[in-house]
C-alpha cells in the first residue's frame, strides 16, 4: 500500500527529517508508483544523509535507471564496482542496479557473488520488485532453487 507508506514516510520525516530508513521507503514508494523525480529526491537525500553509502548510492542508481537516466545509473554502479575491489559492497545492491538497468547478465553475476558470500539481502530475492526484470529468466528460477527459496 504505497500510499499509506507515502503518508506514514511523511509523517515520520516531519518528526525527524534525518531518518534515513523513512527517506529510503518513501523513495521506494515512489519508485513503484511511478514517481520517478520524487525517488530521485528522496534518495538523493539518503546519499547525502548516509555520507555517500554505497547501499544509498545503489538505491539512487535503481531510480535512475527506472527513470531511464542510465548514465547517471551506470556512473554510480561502475563507482561502485571500484569500491567493491576494495571494500565490501553487498553484491545484491549492485545486482538490483543491473536488473534495473535490463542488465541480467551482469545482475546475475552479482547475484551468484552474493549467494558465495551469503549475503543476507538474498532473503528478500523471491519478493523484492528490484528483481521483476529477471524473475522470467531461467537462471532466476535456478538461483532460488539454490538457495532455497522455490
Amino acid at each position: 500500500d504505497y500510499d499509506n507508506a507515502i503518508k506514514s514516510c511523511r509523517k515520520a520525516l516531519d518528526m525527524d527529517p534525518g531518518f534515513l530508513l523513512a527517506h529510503r521507503v518513501l523513495g521506494l514508494a515512489y519508485l513503484y508508483k511511478g514517481q520517478h523525480d520524487d525517488a530521485i529526491a528522496e534518495f538523493q537525500s539518503g546519499v547525502q544523509l548516509s555520507h555517500d553509502d554505497p547501499v544509498a548510492e545503489a538505491y539512487l542508481a535503481r531510480a535512475y535507471a527506472v527513470a531511464g537516466q542510465n548514465d547517471k545509473a551506470i556512473a554510480i554502479v561502475n563507482h561502485q564496482q571500484q569500491l567493491a575491489a576494495q571494500r565490501y559492497i553487498p553484491p545484491v545492491e549492485i545486482a538490483a542496479v543491473y536488473s534495473a538497468l535490463d542488465d541480467s547478465d551482469h545482475a546475475f553475476q552479482w547475484l551468484n557473488r552474493a549467494v558465495e558470500d551469503r549475503a543476507s539481502g538474498l532473503v528478500y530475492l523471491k519478493i523484492d520488485r528490484a528483481y521483476d526484470s529477471l524473475r522470467g529468466d531461467r537462471r532466476f528460477a535456478q538461483l532460488l532453487q539454490q538457495i532455497h527459496l522455490n
